[in-house]
């Protein structure tokens, strides 16, 4: 394992057979933060693009160039550091199972997949598989909904599922 240094303080872990050819480039730190208040790092470059390049550029993260080359369409980090880029950390997946391994974004909920419904002075709990809302009940119990999300999300999702309780 090796170190890409970014800017900003940080550094992105690469396996000793991509860090020669990943670390050709220049790297940045790229910060995104969700709306609950969770913050994750990417490393990421700019690229021109185009016949002339003309002054286009394109976003291209780090754990995609290494992903591709591992022959990964699309991929996901296991253990959702964005800086952790060594291949057993990256694993392929299609959108709805990058999805399932996000980080609860927003709602009135603190849990993953639960928000209050005011018209039944109830917690309701759904998930979303390949686009498609299920339902999963209506609960008294904000932590008895966020069961019910774990449960479904176990089973629909596997190891990309982010549960709210381990």
């Amino acid at each position: 394992m090796k170190t890409i240094s970014l800017t900003q303080g940080k550094v992105a872990l690469v396996d000793d057979q991509d860090f020669d050819w990943i670390n050709q480039w220049k790297w940045h730190a790229q910060k995104r933060t969700y709306k609950c208040g969770k913050i994750i790092w990417y490393a990421k470059r700019s690229e021109r693009y185009g016949q002339r390049c003309n002054g286009q550029q394109r976003a291209v993260y780090m754990h995609r160039e290494i992903a591709s080359r591992a022959g990964f369409p699309k991929v996901d980090h296991k253990n959702s550091d964005g800086l952790d880029n060594r291949r057993r950390n990256l694993r392929p997946c299609n959108n709805s199972q990058n999805t399932a391994n996000q980080i609860k974004n927003r709602g009135s909920s603190t849990f993953k997949g639960v928000t209050w419904v005011s018209k039944r002075s109830k917690w309701q709990a759904g998930i979303k598989i390949n686009g498609e809302s299920l339902f999963l009940g209506y609960f008294n119990d904000e932590v008895e909904a966020a069961k019910a999300y774990d449960a479904a999300a176990t089973h629909y999702f596997g190891p990309f599922s982010k549960i709210n309780f381990s």
